[in-house]
């Protein structure tokens, strides 16, 4: 009886120490898990599947596409090779981006062997649906139009935006719509030696279209020109250059709220770095309540580059002081942020896209991050592409009022570059927390739960062992 009572005992401290070593392995495991969290580069969305859009199937390259979407309508252009000179092609979604159906349409209408590039869209809530880009049809870079007034099924012949009769070089097509149904058009023109962003406007659904005005900048060198419009005649426009016989260039902003008539203070700049460093390409949108966000590509931190965002509350007058880092680093070495491009939902929910690699991971990526509460803070951002060993390149991203996402991109997981698309339904991973990782939470505590109980039972057959 006193043995049986010394191994029951043996048994009962045996079964209490296995129990304590579980909840001691399961603890350090769910310590580990935040640490680990804390420091992952990249969220979970619930996302489509990637869908390729152009059609053709040969080894031809697509590239830089630009999305607009209207209901549940998604309206893509993109540059196409596949008539072995670069061409403006167009598809559209008619089930908010879960298919593409029909042919992909060639939208510009000569019969040369001429270049057409960097198309951007725009669509009406009535159906208009506007794509602009440039073309050499005439010898020298021109701004083309193509008009379709039924959703993308029909199009109108193309027309030539830009008036001018020397041989000057106009690029960076941009088109826009304000909520007043108003058009924009604007370019980057060089008959000024470059000083100036064009502007024609349409209220009649671009039938007619008023003559060309310009907004002056002051700087000597402009580049990767971006426009938005707003609430009824409100356009904004941004872009990268230098002044002052600068050798980097800075991110500039004008408004106007007037139909593009008169415009804001041309040399306020919204990246808000005296330092010596390029800053470029930007993105900008407008909120319902007239607030200003925008986001560029950034060199102050030594990177090739960073995206960095900024705000303004009284339309583009003073903005974010810092502007916040939105991209993070990605591995050992240098980091290259690129392409970035900005939307809101009608809850003012800010998103950003753009395309990030490092030294260490060659491969570019498509990044999406959200802000809930005006940019103050950031998700992590979280890759859209379903491919890891492609190169995704170059994205454009439109955003519709249930804070659906719609980012297309350059790829080449085919062999070639095509043009891939994916929606986005919720975006719900925060820094630092743990939304998002709950299926990682859940697999660490079932391999906890899973161990502890091997280890109790094992005790106990070593147990049952010594009492025979």
């Amino acid at each position: 009886m006193i043995e049986s009572h010394v191994v029951g005992e043996s048994l009962s401290r045996e079964g209490s120490d296995a129990r304590g070593r579980a909840k001691l392995a399961l603890a350090i495991q769910l310590a580990v898990l935040l640490v680990a969290t804390s420091w992952l580069p990249s969220g979970v969305a619930t996302a489509s599947s990637n869908i390729r859009v152009n059609t053709d199937q040969g080894q031809t390259e697509q590239g830089f596409p630009d999305v607009a979407v209207v209901g549940e309508n998604v309206y893509l252009t993109w540059i196409d090779g596949r008539e072995e000179n670069d061409d403006i092609y167009f598809a559209r979604s008619t089930d908010a981006g879960a298919t593409f159906t029909g042919p992909n349409v060639r939208l510009n209408d000569d019969a040369g062997v001429a270049r057409q590039v960097f198309p951007a869209v725009a669509a009406s809530p009535t159906g208009t649906v506007y794509v602009v880009w440039e073309d050499d049809r005439m010898g020298d870079g021109d701004i083309y139009l193509a008009r379709s007034p039924d959703g993308g099924v029909t199009w109108a012949a193309n027309v030539r935006m830009n008036g001018d009769t020397e041989n000057a070089r106009q690029e960076g097509a941009m088109v826009a719509i304000d909520a007043g149904g108003a058009a924009y058009v604007a370019w980057l023109d060089t008959r000024d030696n470059g000083t100036r962003i064009y502007l024609r406007v349409s209220s009649d659904g671009g039938l007619t279209w008023a003559p060309e005005t310009w907004m002056n900048s002051a700087d000597t060198d402009i580049s990767d020109p971006t426009m938005t419009a707003g609430a009824a005649d409100s356009v904004a426009l941004g872009w990268g250059g230098r002044r002052d016989g600068d050798f980097d260039s800075d991110v500039s902003f004008a408004m106007s709220t007037d139909g593009g008539v008169g415009w804001t203070d041309p040399t306020v700049v919204i990246s808000g770095d005296a330092g010596s460093v390029v800053q470029r390409s930007p993105s900008l949108t407008l909120d319902t309540l007239g607030a200003i966000y925008g986001v560029w590509e950034d060199g102050r931190n030594g990177n090739f580059y960073d995206i960095y965002f900024a705000k303004s509350n009284d339309s583009g007058l003073s903005w974010t002081i810092p502007p916040i880092r939105i991209s993070e680093d990605l591995g050992p070495g240098a980091d290259y942020h690129q392409f970035p491009t900005v939307a809101i939902d009608a809850a003012n929910n800010v998103y950003v896209a753009w395309s990030g690699w490092s030294a260490s991971l060659v491969r570019p990526t498509v990044y999406l991050a959200k802000s809930g509460d005006g940019g103050a803070t950031w998700s992590r951002p979280v890759k859209m592409n379903a491919d890891a060993f492609s190169r995704e390149y170059a994205p454009s991203m439109a955003v519709d009022r249930l804070g659906r996402t719609f980012v297309a991109w350059e790829d080449n997981r085919d062999g070639s570059a095509d043009i891939y698309f994916a929606r986005t339904d919720r975006l719900a991973v925060e820094r630092g927390g743990w939304v998002g990782w709950w299926w990682v939470l859940l697999l660490v505590v079932s391999l906890a739960v899973a161990m502890a109980v091997l280890l109790i039972r094992r005790r106990r057959r070593k147990a049952a062992m010594v009492l025979h």
